[in-house]
């Protein structure tokens, strides 16, 4: 059986195309990664715009404990519970203000400008019949009149 033998050149070009090889694939690994993203810059919230009051439900107080979301532009910016103190039904909640990154523009934050329309409902789904406006720095009392079931959304 004869032996091959290969001069000391063409080893080194073997074993260098080998690692030239090796570095490329590693190369093409690293360049294939994705680069982390950049954490929004995020401007420090103003004041809310604040909103409280009583909730009748179909005629009547709404049980304690429902949930109670604050719209603006069709998106959920805030949401809290119905509470009672052995009176009406009472809400307070606060919309922070809508915020983008201070770089790249993005949204991060949501929540409403002065002057939006905010709008409520009940236990996710049950619009009430009122309204209020965005305004930073403002505590409105705003009763909530609404008419629909919630029973399925609590106990």
């Amino acid at each position: 059986m004869a032996t091959v033998h290969r001069s000391a050149p063409a080893a080194r070009i073997f074993v260098t195309s080998i690692l030239l090889l090796g570095f490329v694939l590693t190369g093409t690994t690293v360049a294939l990664q994705e680069e982390p993203l950049a954490p929004l810059i995020c401007p420090a919230p103003g004041s809310p715009s604040s909103f409280w009051g009583y909730v009748t439900l179909s005629a009547a107080p709404a049980p304690a404990g429902l949930k109670l979301a604050a719209w603006v532009n069709g998106v959920e910016v805030a949401s809290t519970t119905t509470q009672a103190a052995g009176g009406p039904t009472y809400f307070l909640i606060d919309v922070s203000e809508r915020a983008y990154d201070s770089v790249t523009g993005q949204l991060c934050r949501q929540g409403g400008a002065m002057g939006e329309t905010v709008s409520f409902k009940l236990c996710t789904v049950v619009p009430a019949n009122e309204t209020g406006t965005w305004h930073g720095g403002s505590l409105v009392q705003r009763n909530l009149t609404a008419s629909g079931s919630c029973e399925r959304f609590y106990q």
